[in-house]
């Protein structure tokens, strides 16, 4: 797939700031977890390893859930119920973050709705106290934000203190080139386990570290994010990212739960898959993150010596034991400490989270896959369980619902069409 700019600005349908490229873009707000002492997360090299995938990969069925690519057509998800309103405003807000997150990264402005709710909310997270990693329009690489922010209950379902920590992704030819192109192979990274590594998408590793711990002099997000580790235990962290961002998410997300033990909440839109499902040094890290692990690495089923960190519990989280006060929320409420729950909104023809290929050895982690799948026949639009396999609903134009201010549109859609046929 070739890639060219989008421009010199935000893109009034795309919502992305200049030299975006068309196909891979992303961004994403985290909560990163605080360490007391800080210390450089540790990296391995590139294990050089992409597994193709015939019928069967590397002696797995690719059907199998937990080591291939999941069919796209489950019963379970054909006849699911509508995604609550409640659980679509909190996407939109979240998306609103996202966006908030590119204009740290750039001064460009666009004309979409979405704009205007952004900048001030990119206002408020500065007058919160929010630190960035650059400074705007300082120049290509990554970006990140970490900063509080008071939720009126719209984001988590509460009227609570949260913390949000924000990536820009891919919007210019860095981001792309090194990035995304690079996400070809495992690293493995120290997230917070015991003992072992996760084996995670090179590029997205390599560029989570250096927002992070910093580079050439430049201090990462953990300093500050450090300097307030005490008070996860009582305030929930809220991750939110678009497309890169969103892969970036996971990795922080996962280090939040594990090095901080907060309650985390991950948010995406359009994000690809980042953890690695088949390695010969990281073992399956997409599994261990959802079924449990192990200490001494060996398995034998879950729940293992430690237990999973995103909640995974099959075709129905949200009536777990967990929340049985409150199911079918839909991602919307705070998980316990050292846990995360996931919303992973996908857009009909945003072929984005179909990449790095799930037959390759990569695979999306965490209930919490939302399609926003465009009408068929008598439906209108609304937002669908789908947790893996998105190739069938990419369309002829696989790309052209990726631009973040298509989410803010669709979801506000979806959320409108609950309403107006009291279907969710």
């Amino acid at each position: 797939k070739s890639c060219t700019p989008r421009g010199p600005r935000l893109a009034d349908t795309g919502g992305f700031p200049r030299g975006t490229m068309r196909c891979v873009i992303g961004l994403f707000i985290v909560l990163l977890p605080p360490s007391g002492a800080f210390a450089p997360h540790n990296v391995t090299a590139c294990d050089g390893h992409a597994y193709p995938g015939p019928a069967t990969a590397r002696g797995r069925l690719l059907t199998d859930p937990n080591q291939g690519c999941e069919p796209w057509s489950r019963d379970w998800e054909t006849t699911s119920t509508f995604i609550s309103q409640a659980a679509l405003e909190a996407g939109r807000q979240s998306v609103k973050l996202m966006y908030a997150a590119y204009l740290f990264e750039y001064s460009e402005k666009a004309t979409v709705g979405i704009h205007a709710e952004a900048a001030q909310a990119k206002q408020t997270l500065i007058e919160n106290g929010a630190v960035a990693y650059r400074e705007v329009d300082e120049g290509e690489g990554p970006q990140g934000f970490f900063g509080p922010w008071y939720d009126d209950g719209s984001l988590t379902g509460t009227p609570q203190k949260i913390y949000v920590l924000g990536f820009a992704g891919s919007n210019d030819k860095k981001d792309w080139s090194y990035a995304n192109a690079g996400s070809w192979c495992a690293k493995g990274i120290d997230l917070g386990r015991r003992g072992r590594m996760f084996g995670a998408a090179a590029g997205f590793v390599d560029f989570y570290v250096e927002v992070m711990d910093g580079k050439g002099g430049k201090p990462g997000l953990r300093q500050a994010i450090d300097a307030v580790a005490d008070s996860f235990a009582n305030t929930p962290v809220v991750v939110v990212g678009h497309s890169m961002g969103g892969a970036l998410g996971a990795l922080g997300a996962t280090e939040m739960a594990l090095r901080y033990n907060a309650a985390v909440l991950l948010r995406t839109a359009g994000a690809p898959r980042v953890f690695q499902k088949w390695g010969e040094k990281y073992g399956n890290s997409a599994r261990d993150v959802q079924q449990g692990w192990n200490d001494d690495g060996s398995w034998s089923g879950p729940p293992g010596s430690h237990p999973e960190v995103f909640l995974w519990t099959g075709p129905d989280q949200h009536s777990s034991a967990r929340y049985s006060d409150h199911p079918r929320d839909y991602g919307l409420r705070v998980p316990p400490n050292g846990y995360v729950r996931t919303q992973r909104w996908v857009n009909y023809n945003d072929n984005v989270p179909s990449v790095p290929p799930c037959n390759t050895g990569w695979f999306h982690v965490g209930d919490g896959g939302y399609l926003l799948l465009d009408p068929v026949g008598w439906l209108s639009l609304y937002g669908w369980a789908q947790h893996q396999d998105y190739t069938p609903y990419a369309g002829g134009l696989p790309y052209a619902n990726h631009p973040l201010g298509k989410y803010w549109d669709r979801l506000s859609t979806a959320k409108s069409n609950c309403a107006t046929y009291n279907r969710c």
